[in-house]
């Protein structure tokens, strides 16, 4: 199926005199497309789908319908970015889609906030309505951002009524689990590489396998479980990094215990090893890093404004860095032409950043990486200057296993014999990192994400075999316009940007957010803070899909910011803690429900589609729906009126199926039925064969593809990879630029860490992954409940004799932010010191409208305000706690699988 340009395929489809036939007149889409034949009463039929069960990856499944009732779910094999993977999460997916308790009708309250809401049934209508009324209000009395958006996984579908609050003028339209589940990750790859760049092409192979800060074996974090634990037994060297051990932790050939939080020392430990062993991709560093440009510090500050457009928008940066440029050395030179030494011609050259290219073909210069010049600047000053590669060693040069490992409390030629096998193993390709959430779970994210990222860039492994490739991003820019894409409006002024909650804090959020992806996120702190204060602007409204107010920041406190909201109108599955909350709750979906076009979130680049084989119980909505009508109601035009032109008789709020037939065209597809078509018969859609020139090429900075400009290069503002990073240097001018290490503010070597562990000796982290949860799902579940029917908090053997604990025990955990409780489990992968804790624990057989969910919830614990310093990253990992025994399990909670009220949750027999 050949690819057309975005800009070109609605001229093209038009054209063809197809449109108004196809797409103006569609009545709906064929539910079940995979049935070409007519089945007999009780017959089974299956039918290839997408499960969204756990919200992180996109597991190809077929789903057995019987009478129009799903009951089977299985793996399908064409899905080469799961491998026919099938957890026991979407096993589950059929208690959930048929679960007496879900929410099927458009409810209200009728009781105040923080009692049962004595939910009624309403319409629709009423419930847009309300919406429509109660959010004008706000923005008539108090401005658009006063009106935010509560947002949560199930990303794909629920960006649409993100991006419509956007349209309306709220800057405070992203979600704020991004602040804390990729948004670091994104911006700071934004920042040195690519927006999005640490997403691993796991599913390639890999040479060394490293898995550092996550399991993604039993989560499918990213990329599924089978996928994992085949390419670790396929890699000549598997290293795990990280405090506790995880599943396949326990097989590994090295395992790097750190000390929870140091992740940035020990990739700064790494460096040392690989560039003083020279296991770093020279060609690469010279050609595609800003590794050879001059650096002097005998120079001012100086440069120019970047105004790259990133996925959402453009945010301006004032670039101020001592990178040498022309303008330093020549009257009237560019400031966009950075200075390097040519060892061939004992000359400074230029690269010009602005095209892309070197003052000389490549091959007849010699970049040199050290060494140190006399320069003389246009105003007559001598200087002296060095290239990037010899401050970025200096940075690193101390920072010895033998340091390291004392920071870390690693054996240090462990962490010698780790970063050497690696770079020998991944020299030039062959092995990204995998890093999970917890290395930006810190309060000193941004600089673990990129100290480690930096290993993949000198090493070589940018957009190369199994290396670092991106996600979605790229995908939605090279061959799909999404549903949730709004462009009705045009879009916002950089200027829009600039009123996102907690910019007056962190000055780069309003660039972060500009970078999109999976990660749009407002401060969660800062917006607890402006609805409970009104300063710097009150926040007093509220639209939430699949949101939780307890998976950032402190969830004390943000239950607090909840009931104080003058109104919060959300779509959800169920009555969770947050939703009791909602003034206006409306029935979502479930995903065996919906048709969704649906694209692999990480590096595999596949492509398939949600047919929606069950029939919507109730009244439930399509989230896309629910955002197409929420657009209307506030009178935002969803779509263009070029697009409505083609897509939807001019009609600029489409149906679903038109919506949907918009998401394919790129692909150059006539309508969803089409791709439905071929999905069914031949399975998952190859991005690499969709768009051999752009993804299915690797190294796309040696032709354009990463750029959306198509020039050569990275999208940094020195259109290089930066290991010398631009951007910290103008935000953060204080010698952060380079490789650099600080312990979180609650680390055990910060003043104000010492002072928390004379009270709080233990360090509680949460690194578990429990296969059958997805963060705060499926605890209503009879399947996940019986199987892990309570949270656990792992004590090493040596801690719990300590305490007099054993087995079993419920403890507390405290401190000065509050108390939990969790049952322990004995488990000798951790250190003495350190605790490991379940997060986002609640209760559903408690009563509304708490449901229990600040009894074990470890988020009632966190410090809001360690944060990370450039990106607000929440600080939910590392927290000095005391622990002591309880005297046995909340109250009326279920903890055995043999409890009877998990029958009550069986799944209804008629729908």
């Amino acid at each position: 199926m050949s690819k057309l340009s975005r800009r070109t395929f609605l001229k093209a489809f038009a054209a063809s005199g197809a449109a108004a036939a196809t797409l103006g007149g569609a009545s709906g889409l064929v539910r079940n497309v995979a049935l070409a034949q007519t089945v007999g009463k009780d017959q089974v039929t299956k039918i290839r789908s997408a499960c969204r069960a756990c919200g992180k990856m996109e597991c190809g499944v077929w789903v057995s319908m019987r009478n129009g009732r799903a009951i089977k779910i299985e793996g399908d094999h064409t899905s080469f970015a799961s491998e026919g993977n099938c957890c026991s999460k979407s096993q589950a997916s059929l208690q959930a889609c048929y679960h007496p308790d879900r929410v099927l009708y458009p409810m209200k309250r009728t009781k105040p906030k923080g009692e049962n809401p004595g939910w009624v049934r309403i319409t629709w209508k009423e419930a847009f309505d309300t919406a429509g009324r109660e959010l004008k209000k706000i923005r008539d009395k108090y401005g658009p951002h006063a009106v935010k958006q509560l947002h949560g996984t199930s990303r794909c579908y629920t960006y649409s009524t993100m991006m419509t609050l956007k349209a309306w003028g709220s800057a405070n339209h992203g979600d704020t689990a991004g602040q804390v589940c990729k948004g670091p990750r994104v911006a700071v790859t934004g920042m040195v590489a690519f927006a999005g760049a640490h997403w691993m092409a796991t599913v390639d192979g890999v040479k060394c396998y490293v898995q550092w800060g996550g399991a993604n074996e039993t989560s499918n974090y990213d990329d599924s479980a089978a996928v994992c634990i085949d390419r670790r037994w396929k890699a000549s060297s598997y290293i795990v990094v990280g405090p506790s051990q995880q599943n396949l932790g326990a097989t590994a050939d090295m395992w790097l215990a750190l000390k929870p939080g140091t992740d940035g020392a020990m990739a700064m430990g790494w460096l040392n090893v690989i560039i003083k062993e020279k296991l770093f991709d020279e060609d690469f560093v010279k050609q595609w890093t800003n590794a050879p440009f001059l650096y002097s510090y005998d120079i001012n500050p100086s440069g120019f404004k970047w105004e790259y457009r990133q996925l959402v928008g453009m945010y301006p940066l004032d670039i101020k860095t001592r990178l040498v440029k022309e303008s330093d050395l020549v009257k009237g030179g560019s400031t966009r032409k950075f200075a390097y030494y040519d060892a061939k011609t004992k000359a400074v050259g230029y690269f010009n950043a602005e095209t892309g290219e070197w003052d000389k073909p490549y091959n007849q210069i010699n970049v040199s990486l050290s060494g140190k010049y006399n320069l003389t600047t246009a105003d007559g000053k001598k200087i002296t200057a060095q290239p990037v590669w010899d401050y970025f060693w200096a940075s690193v040069k101390d920072y010895t296993p033998a340091k390291v490992g004392a920071i870390c409390r690693v054996d240090p030629k462990l962490i010698e014999n780790a970063a050497r096998t690696y770079g020998r193993l991944c020299k030039g390709g062959g092995g990204g990192i995998n890093m999970a959430l917890a290395i930006e779970h810190y309060a000193n994210a941004t600089h673990n994400i990129r100290d480690i990222f930096s290993i993949a860039i000198i090493t070589g492994n940018i957009d190369t075999p199994g290396g670092m490739r991106g996600g979605e991003a790229r995908q939605i820019r090279d061959y799909i316009l999404p549903p949730f894409v709004v462009t009705g409006v045009p879009d916002a002024p950089p200027s829009f940007y600039d009123n996102v909650a907690g910019a007056h804090r962190f000055p780069l959020l309003p660039w972060i957010i500009t970078n999109g992806g999976a990660a749009m996120n407002h401060d969660m702190t800062s917006v607890t803070d402006m609805i409970l204060t009104g300063k710097p602007y009150p926040v007093r409204g509220q639209v939430a899909m699949t949101g939780s107010h307890f998976h950032s920041a402190n969830a004390l406190k943000n239950w607090e910011a909840q009931k104080a909201l003058d109104f919060s109108w959300g779509s959800e599955l169920w009555f969770s803690p947050t939703a009791e909350m909602f003034d206006i709750i409306v029935p979502a979906t479930h995903w065996l429900e919906t048709k969704a076009i649906r694209m692999s979130q990480g590096a595999h680049g596949g492509t398939g589609y949600q047919p929606g084989p069950v029939k919507p119980r109730g009244e439930a909505r399509n989230d896309t729906e629910i955002g197409i009508q929420l657009a209307q109601t506030l009178n935002v035009p969803y779509i263009s009126k070029e697009e409505a032109a083609v897509f939807s008789n001019g009609n600029q709020w489409p149906t679903l199926d038109q919506i949907l037939n918009r998401s394919v065209m790129p692909m150059g597809y006539k309508s969803i039925e089409e791709f439905n078509k071929k999905f069914q018969s031949e399975g998952w859609q190859d991005l690499k064969k969709i768009s051999p020139k752009t993804f299915g090429a690797y190294r796309g900075y040696e032709t354009g593809a990463l750029r959306n400009d198509g020039k050569k290069g990275f999208p940094t503002p020195t259109c290089k990879a930066e290991i010398m990073s631009t951007i910290i240097e103008s935000y953060r001018p204080n010698g952060e630029q380079f490789a650099f290490y600080a312990e979180p503010p609650q680390g055990d070597m910060t003043p104000a860490g010492k002072e928390l562990r004379k009270l709080y000796p233990l360090t509680m982290i949460n690194p578990q992954r429990v296969p059958v949860y997805f963060h705060n799902e499926h605890r209503n579940l009879p399947f996940t409940r019986e199987l892990y029917p309570v949270p656990r908090v792992k004590l090493n053997p040596k801690t719990a004799n300590k305490y007099g604990l054993k087995e079993g025990d419920w403890i507390y955990i405290e401190n000065q932010k509050g108390r939990i409780t969790q049952c322990v489990e004995i488990f000798a992968g951790t250190a003495e010191d350190v605790i490991a804790a379940d997060h986002q624990w609640w209760y559903p057989e408690l009563p509304a409208p708490d449901h229990g969910c600040h009894l074990s919830n470890l988020n009632c614990l966190v410090d809001e305000y360690a944060q990370d310093p450039v990106t607000g990253s929440t600080g939910l990992r590392g927290i000095p706690v005391k622990i002591y025994k309880a005297p046995g399990a909340p109250a009326g909670i279920i903890t055995s699988a043999n409890d009877p009220r998990l029958q009550k949750w069986l799944p209804v027999k008629e729908v």
